[in-house]
């Protein structure tokens, strides 16, 4: 039965095979604390049209837990999905092929899921280990602290919103995202990450950060983005919120 406010079950059950030999089983559970209670979509057409409070994002993310390790698992329809998965020894990335890059560079259409792996003993920054554990992988048993919750608001521009099949799309592919995220920050170092709102812009225009640049200008720079963001979202959300 379908869970409440959710297109999907409040719990599945996975199983895939690769053409590798990987065969892998788990169970997971809607995960509703991605998102704030009062979370929302805010669809924004174009600088023409006034900003308006849409709906509630979908209940699309799932989360599980394994020995040693932990699932985080986001739907796309009813047979894709992508999927983050830690295991005893390595990081299992499962997507629907599209998604990749090679697949746009066939000259035939291909469908189904793909997956790959890295082997925890891999992921390491240059020759350091930094936070890589030499015995467990994850938090360090014998350290303690109470998790922390940030509520975070999510913007997409015009050119991201296309680039990922329009306004749904965009917003089904940012909660895949902060859903696997998440599985790495509540494993490592106690921090989960709730959604508090997503900002999708569906048209070019208006706002500087939502315009499509001519040349190279004071918009390259990351910081001035940022702060164009934060002011826009100030006037137009904080306000009518």
């Amino acid at each position: 039965s379908l869970a409440p406010n959710a297109p999907y079950p409040s719990s599945l059950h996975v199983h895939f095979r690769t053409s590798h030999g990987m065969d892998v089983k788990f169970d997971v559970r809607l995960k509703r604390n991605l998102f704030a209670a009062d979370s929302f979509v805010w669809a924004h057409d174009g600088p023409e049209l006034a900003l308006l409070k849409s709906h509630k994002p979908h209940h699309i993310a799932y989360e599980g837990t394994l020995p040693l390790g932990y699932i985080r698992l986001t739907m796309f329809d009813r047979h894709t999905f992508h999927a983050t998965i830690k295991l005893h020894d390595k990081i299992v990335v499962v997507d629907p092929v599209e998604h990749h890059k090679n697949a746009h560079q066939l000259t035939s259409p291909v469908t189904g899921m793909v997956a790959y792996s890295i082997p925890l003993e891999a992921a390491t920054l240059s020759n350091e280990h930094h936070r890589q554990l030499t015995s467990t992988f994850g938090r360090m048993a014998t350290c303690t602290w109470s998790a922390r919750q940030i509520t975070v608001g999510v913007v997409s521009d015009a050119g991201f919103t296309s680039e990922h099949g329009g306004a749904a799309k965009t917003q089904s592919y940012l909660i895949a995202v902060y859903n696997s995220i998440n599985g790495l920050y509540d494993d490592q170092i106690g921090v989960h990450l709730t959604i508090g709102a997503f900002l999708i812009e569906t048209a070019a225009g208006g706002a500087a950060w939502n315009v499509e640049p001519q040349t190279c200008g004071a918009m390259v720079d990351m910081n001035v983005q940022l702060n164009a963001v934060k002011s826009y979202v100030k006037l137009h959300y904080e306000c009518k919120g």
